[in-house]
Order: C-alpha cells, then sequence, then structure tokens
C-alpha cells in the first residue's frame, strides 16, 4: 500500500511538475521580437514584421497595442530593425520613438543612414553614415551611442563611434537584444594571417545563430559564415582569400557589431 501511494504521489508530482511550462504565443519566422520595458506603458513585446514592413508593439498577454508603419527611404531598404523602443529619452512628448537603420547600393557604393522615427513614422533625426545606435548610461544621464560606417575617396570602407547627448531617461528593461546590454565579442588570431587564423567569438545569451561577413578593404562583400552558439571560433583559410586587408562584422536580426580589421599576407 505504501508503495502504491509513493507512485502515485511522485506521479502527480511529475504532471505537476511539467504542466508549470506553457507555450502563450509563437511568432513567425517574419518577427525578429524582443521585450522592452517602457517608461510609462511597462513592459511590451515587439518586432518587425517583414511582410508588412510594421513595427508591432503586443502587451504582455500578447494582444497587439500598436502598430506603426515604417517610414519609406526612396533607394534604400531596411537594414538594421529597431532593438529598443523610448517614451521620454528622445522628448517628453510620450509617444513611441525608435532608430532603425536603412543601407543603399551595394559593395563599394554602399551607404548606410540610420534614422530617429516616432509613433505616427515622423523622421525627427538624422544619421548620417550611422548603422546601428544603443542608449548608454553616462553618469546620471543618458547618451546615444551609434555605430558609423562610411566609404572614404579611397574608395576604402571605414568605421567610427559616435556619441549624441539626450535630453530625457531610459527605462532598461530589454530581455532580449544586443543593444540595450550585452554585446557580441570577438577576436581573430594570429593577425596577419599566415596559414589559417581562429575568428573566436561570444554570442550574448539568447542568440542561437549569427553570420560573420567579409567584406574587402573597398566594401565589397567577399565571404560569409554562419556561426552558432554551440561553438565558439571558426577557422578562417589562408587559401580562401587573397593577400589583402579585409574587414568582418558579425550580425544577426537587428544587430551588427562593429566591423575589425585584418589582414592576410
Amino acid at each position: 500500500m505504501k508503495n502504491l501511494f509513493l507512485t502515485l504521489s511522485l506521479f502527480l508530482f511529475s504532471c505537476s511538475a511539467y504542466a508549470q511550462i506553457a507555450l502563450e504565443r509563437t511568432y513567425g519566422e517574419s518577427n525578429s521580437m524582443y521585450v522592452t520595458k517602457l517608461e510609462i506603458e511597462g513592459y511590451k513585446y515587439f518586432g518587425v514584421d517583414t511582410t508588412t514592413t510594421h513595427l508591432n508593439i503586443y502587451n504582455t498577454n500578447h494582444s497587439l497595442w500598436k502598430s506603426l508603419t515604417l517610414p519609406v527611404i526612396a533607394g534604400s531598404r531596411v537594414n538594421i530593425t529597431p532593438t529598443f523602443l523610448s517614451e521620454n529619452l528622445f522628448n517628453s512628448d510620450n509617444s513611441i520613438e525608435y532608430i532603425i537603420g536603412y543601407q543603399s547600393g551595394t559593395g563599394a557604393t554602399s551607404a548606410w543612414t540610420m534614422y530617429l522615427v516616432n509613433e505616427a513614422g515622423t523622421i525627427l533625426y538624422t544619421f548620417n553614415n550611422g548603422l546601428s545606435g544603443k542608449p548608454v548610461k553616462v553618469g546620471t544621464g543618458w547618451k546615444l551611442q551609434t555605430s558609423d560606417y562610411y566609404t572614404n575617396p579611397a574608395g576604402s570602407l571605414r568605421s567610427a563611434t559616435s556619441y549624441y547627448s539626450l535630453p530625457g531617461q531610459y527605462t532598461t528593461g530589454l530581455a532580449v537584444a544586443p543593444q540595450g546590454g550585452s554585446s557580441t565579442g570577438s577576436e581573430l588570431v594570429p593577425n596577419p594571417i599566415e596559414s589559417s587564423g581562429v575568428l573566436k567569438y561570444n554570442l550574448p545569451s539568447g542568440i542561437n545563430q549569427a553570420q560573420v561577413t567579409v567584406y574587402s578593404n573597398t566594401g565589397a562583400e567577399v565571404r560569409n559564415y554562419n556561426i552558432t552558439n554551440q561553438f565558439s571560433e571558426i577557422i578562417i583559410e589562408k587559401g580562401i582569400l587573397s593577400p589583402g586587408i579585409y574587414l568582418y562584422s558579425i550580425s544577426y536580426p537587428g544587430y551588427i557589431s562593429e566591423m575589425k580589421k585584418f589582414v592576410v599576407e
């Protein structure tokens, strides 16, 4: 009798333990989803639906709260989707503002521009050469840190970092978005590459896969590598790339790292 009671108790405990996990909602592959904590409205899910080019914001029960139309920029395409939202960081009107990046051209003719947009779709500020941006706290205030890319007169792709003063405050609450917190680290050794190089990387928590893109010194895309969080390094063989100067970046939906330079001898 005791054995029967013990078996029944274990069975009920097992059922109870498994029953604590329940699927709430699945968002399709056209959505790159994030979680944010707005200064007034609190926690929200959000993501860009690439089939409709809308920024959709959802309540914590997954009901649609707002659907915002993304700006249409002639001759450009969305390159970096928003990874954070704010109501009071950029101004005090309590409406939603976000940063979004666009790219025009390809290879050496590529140009990147980032925009600050409000929920009505009005562009409030243009960041020329801006590729991605994130809020960073400096003392008691906040700055916007941007990664900038441009092609110099010699036709070489160059990177820079800019800081912008901001009038408001930001409520940190981003659960899955590297631009609100953790970042992707990487190091290529040896540099220069004589026979082969090892690219060591570290993807943020929650990011399962990403892409390494290698560019020539003129900005032309020459090689792509798929990476996952199951490993922490890939090998780049010298024979795949001709001798010269190259740049690489790591990217995944909503994020692209700063470019780093390496040399193949």
